[in-house]
């Protein structure tokens, strides 16, 4: 059986993601559990956050 590594692993599952980000998940996978949560969480809020940031400014206009 062959074995694959932790970065060909993501790349199978993501093809989409840039190398960078690839490197990163695949350091956070080493990490404990928690951490792993950790750091989930706070990408989430992030995204939640950029997101409303987005649809904010989409919702404004020039005009005045």
């Amino acid at each position: 059986m062959i074995e694959l590594s932790i970065l060909t692993a993501v790349d199978l599952r993501c093809p989409n993601m840039t190398e960078l980000f690839r490197r990163v998940i695949a350091e956070i996978e080493k990490l404990p559990d928690e951490q792993q949560d950790g750091i989930a969480t706070r990408l989430l809020a992030e995204l939640k956050d950029e997101q409303a940031w987005k649809t904010k400014f989409e919702a404004t206009t020039d005009e005045h």
